[in-house]
């Protein structure tokens, strides 16, 4: 039986699970289809990998690193986590790809498209 998904939040600017250090930004930890996804790095990288440290959760052990987009409060921790896993594929808008830092890296981008009225994920 597959486990059901699961969402931690680690970085945010309201207080969350205790032993964790607020600041602005986000990032969230998923764990689904026996993968482990970072989606966003929040505002500062050693914030972050403090708070997966009180976790348990090391940065070699992800799988995937989503960033929604651009901005520094989701960006500021992707290079903290790719020196400790330069293996982590990393999911990017294509918008953004071609706008990150200019550091060799390959990308996987994706490019939104809008929901079709007949789409069961809008109301």
């Amino acid at each position: 039986m597959t486990p059901p998904p699961r969402l931690a939040i680690l970085f945010d600017n309201e207080p969350g699970l205790p032993g964790l250090t607020s600041l602005w930004g986000f990032a969230a930890l998923i764990r689904v289809g026996g993968r482990t996804i970072l989606f966003d790095t929040g505002s500062n990288g050693r914030v972050l990998l403090k708070n997966m440290a009180a976790l348990g959760l090391a940065a070699e052990s992800l799988d995937l690193l989503f960033l929604s987009h651009i901005h520094w409060d989701h960006i500021g921790g992707w290079d903290s986590i790719l020196e400790l896993n330069p293996r982590a594929t990393v999911v990017v808008h294509t918008f953004s790809a071609s706008r990150s830092t200019g550091r060799s890296r390959a990308f996987i981008s994706w490019t939104p498209t809008p929901f079709a009225s007949s789409s069961p994920y809008v109301p």
